[in-house]
């Protein structure tokens, strides 16, 4: 249990091998009996995007980027790589070609946002200008039409292998859009944004791109818009002192697997909870009266139900905070509708389960003190690294395998995506308006642990739980979510009455089979 307690050696050699360009460290991941090689990246390509050749860019991977590569490959099943990360979207218009429209959007949005079309290769980013060739092979490989009359969350994953680049799916009979790439790519905030530009094309049909310079547009990454300083000793000190903690409380709340051995992974599957407006509602006005916000009081429900579920007593939980970087990057250098990509700052944390009201209040606190003295950029680059470490060292004999039940609060999404748009320009081609009536978002899960993803749309509370088949039994997973319902109901001390859903239970469906079925007798 050593390993758990002190930094390890693993983790002091990765730190030096960050700073030396001779370096490589090998890893092997926890558990998995898989590798990952650290390869250090010539010094001499940069992390600013940098023109290489007349029509390619090309710069350096940053620590995030490393991290994400790093938990691709954890885990082992379909479509083989961990935390490939999809939202949806479903819209609500009228237009001749829904799949034309949309594939002319995915296109222009290709000049404005170049990020989502580069791949990495050993390291580094490669960006090549899209000619007509490029066009053509990049649009055959990215965009895929479905016409079924299933809903994206049953095809999803998708069976198709992820692509290195980000990917769209278009479902014209339920109108969805689903959008694909690896974490390297996106985050949840950037997807919904990217989304956000797709809505107001398609009111305002874009003109064709004029492509060959469309390389201004490459987005640095988060170690460059985010400017994340070189940490002091206090922060340094600071970060020391929480990793020793939060290694420090195994064995912590965590989730008991109800086939802890099972490889390889299937596919990831989805169970969700949707809040009415009014109990939405409920819920944040009496988590503001307790003195804590919705993520606090969500995390609670979260701790709380795991120890239920996986029948332990464990007094901590020993996590991660998830932080969106935007705040910390200067708009005026990087306008908010450009960070599609990745920008997330995470520490470990370990909070206090007691009292469900009390838990929320130490989550609060446990927030707030990661971002003080600006603690959570300064050491971003240092939670990459040492959580490799971590990861990669060998796991104690005595400790049995486990699945954390990791939160990923979104927030308000309305801030990000509106649910009407309107053309301002109907009269010289502009679409008619166009409704957004539902969205989602879910990473590929190939390990035994679970993402929560919370968020709020229209008005309602979403709470969704992404995991691997082969590791849980569905039924345990929906007692899981009954458990964090109840969790909300008895913490908050409201009446709570929202059914669990699956693949197939989305209120678009129905509607679309009652149309159905009064065509049928007309």
């Amino acid at each position: 249990m050593e390993v758990w307690r002190k930094l390890t050696p693993l983790a002091q050699a990765y730190r030096r091998s960050r700073r030396s360009t001779s370096k490589r460290i090998p890893f092997q991941s926890r558990g998995f009996a898989l590798s990952f090689i650290h390869r250090q990246v010539d010094q001499k390509i940069s992390r600013e995007w940098t023109q290489t050749g007349p029509t390619t860019y090309e710069r350096a991977i940053d620590h995030l980027e490393t991290y994400y590569l790093f938990m691709a490959d954890r885990g082992s099943g379909q479509p083989r790589q961990n935390w490939y990360t999809t939202a949806a979207i479903k819209i609500k218009t009228e237009r001749e070609d829904f799949s034309k429209d949309i594939k002319n959007v995915w296109t222009a949005l290709r000049y404005e946002h170049p990020n989502y079309s580069a791949f990495v290769q050993n390291d580094r980013w490669i960006y090549n200008v899209a000619d007509e060739q490029e066009l053509g092979s990049w649009l055959q490989e990215t965009f895929h039409i479905h016409d079924v009359e299933e809903s994206a969350r049953q095809l999803y994953p998708f069976k198709t292998n992820p692509s290195q680049r980000a990917v769209l799916h278009v479902l014209p009979r339920t109108q969805e859009i689903v959008l694909q790439a690896p974490h390297t790519h996106v985050d949840g905030i950037g997807m919904v944004t990217f989304f956000n530009q797709m809505m107001q094309l398609l009111v305002a049909p874009p003109a064709r791109p004029n492509f060959g310079k469309e390389g201004s547009h490459l987005v640095p990454p988060i170690s460059k818009t985010a400017e994340i300083p070189e940490y002091t000793i206090s922060q340094k000190v600071a970060w020391d002192a929480a990793l020793v903690k939060f290694r420090s409380q195994f064995p912590t709340v965590s989730l008991r697997p109800d086939n802890a051995g099972a490889l390889p992974a299937k596919y990831t599957k989805l169970q969700w909870l949707t809040f009415t407006a009014e109990e939405t509602a409920r819920i944040a006005a009496k988590s503001k009266e307790l003195g804590f916000s919705v993520t606090a009081a969500a995390q609670a429900a979260l701790s709380h139900a795991t120890r239920v579920h996986s029948q332990v007593r464990n007094k901590t939980h020993s996590t991660l905070a998830i932080f969106d970087a935007r705040e910390h990057i200067n708009p005026n250098l990087h306008p908010p509708h450009k960070l599609v990509g990745p920008h997330v700052f995470a520490m470990p944390v370990v909070i206090p389960v007691t009292s469900f009201v009390e838990t929320a209040r130490q989550t609060k606190k446990v927030f707030i003190d990661c971002k003080k003295d600006d603690l959570v950029r300064a050491v971003s680059p240092l939670f990459s690294s040492d959580l490799i470490a971590t990861l990669s060292a060998p796991r104690p004999p005595q400790m049995r395998i486990s699945g954390q039940l990791q939160l990923t609060s979104l927030g308000i999404l309305d801030k990000h995506l509106n649910t009407v748009y309107r053309s301002s320009e109907q009269k010289s081609g502009g679409r008619t308006q166009l409704e957004v009536q539902d969205l989602w978002l879910a990473p590929d899960m190939l390990t035994p642990d679970i993402t929560a993803d919370v968020w709020t749309f229209r008005g309602q509370l979403h709470i969704q739980l992404a995991y691997n088949g082969a590791f849980y039994h569905d039924e345990s997973v929906a007692f899981l979510l009954r458990l964090i319902q109840k969790q909300f109901a008895q913490g908050l001390s409201l009446d709570l009455e929202t059914d669990i859903k699956v693949p197939g239970d989305e209120s678009f469906l129905k509607t679309q089979k009652e149309v159905a079925s009064l065509a049928g007798h007309a």
